[in-house]
C-alpha cells in the first residue's frame, strides 16, 4: 500500500461526514423555510381578516357621497330660509 491509498482510506471517512453534515444543513433549512412559510400564511390571513373587518367598519360608518350631498342641500335650503327670515324681520325694524 502506497501514499495515496492511504490518503485515499483517510478521505473517504472525511468525504462521507462532510456529505451528512450538507444533507443535515439542507434538511434544517427546509424545515425552517417551512416554518416561516407557515408563519407568513397565518401572517397573511390575520392581515386579510383585519383589512376585511376595516372595509366592512368604513362601509357602515361613513357616509356616501350622494347622502352627504342631499343633507348638504336641505342644510342650505334651511339656511336660506332662515336668512330671508332674518333679513325681512332687520327690514321690519328698520323701517319702524
Amino acid at each position: 500500500m502506497d501514499w495515496t491509498d492511504f490518503i485515499n482510506w483517510i478521505a473517504l471517512p472525511a468525504y462521507a461526514g462532510m456529505a451528512g453534515l450538507l444533507w443535515r444543513h439542507i434538511e434544517a433549512d427546509a424545515r425552517r423555510f417551512e416554518t416561516q412559510a407557515q408563519a407568513h400564511d397565518k401572517a397573511f390571513t390575520a392581515l386579510r381578516s383585519e383589512l376585511a373587518d376595516y372595509k366592512l367598519v368604513v362601509a357602515t360608518t361613513y357616509a356616501s357621497q350622494g347622502y352627504l350631498r342631499d343633507v348638504e342641500m336641505r342644510l342650505i335650503g334651511h339656511l336660506s330660509k332662515i336668512e330671508e327670515k332674518l333679513d325681512r324681520l332687520v327690514e321690519g325694524k328698520i323701517k319702524e
